[in-house]
């Protein structure tokens, strides 16, 4: 779910009553972006810029 479905969905959306009202909208917002914070921290996928950083802090000896 992309960001501009869930506000499509929410308070700011083209029909008379929204498919989830206004507290609502905000949680699913702050849920779909924990989730997607989550995801990203654990996938654990190590790119160049990363690798850099990590030898830079000294974290550990990175080939």
């Amino acid at each position: 779910m992309k960001f501009r479905d869930q506000t499509f969905l929410s308070s700011f959306s083209v029909f008379e009553t929204p498919i989830i009202p206004f507290p609502w909208d905000t949680v699913v917002a702050a849920l779909v972006a924990l989730g997607l914070y989550l995801y990203g921290s654990y996938s654990g996928i190590l790119t160049e810029d990363l690798v850099v950083a990590l030898r830079e802090m000294a974290v550990f000896n990175i080939p």
